[in-house]
């Protein structure tokens, strides 16, 4: 499990501008979005979900959608393959002529 992670800590800005401070900001700020949205296990003690999906309908695996009030995350792909059911139709009429 991954600790919490720690914002940057800035200093306060030069009297005169300094690129290399600037580029150092950047970089820690990069480092800091780039560990937040790393995949991995994070520990939280409240989370507030403002607007969840009710289908899985354009969702991606590890998706979280609602489901009857129950919160669901979709995991794969699952055809559906239904047992003991056959569909017969028709378009109409089709003669054959044999000489």
């Amino acid at each position: 499990m991954r600790d919490r992670i720690a914002p940057p800590n800035f200093p306060r800005p030069r009297d005169q501008f300094d690129p290399s401070v600037v580029d150092d900001h950047n970089r820690q700020l990069t480092l800091f979005l780039l560990d937040l949205l790393s995949a991995g296990e994070v520990d939280v003690s409240t989370l507030r979900i403002l607007s969840v999906p009710t289908s899985t309908s354009g969702l991606t695996v590890g998706s979280v959608f609602s489901d009857n009030n129950a919160l669901k995350i979709v995991l794969g792909v699952v055809a559906f393959e239904p047992t003991g059911l056959s569909v017969t139709t028709s378009v109409g009429a089709v003669t054959v002529l044999t000489p």
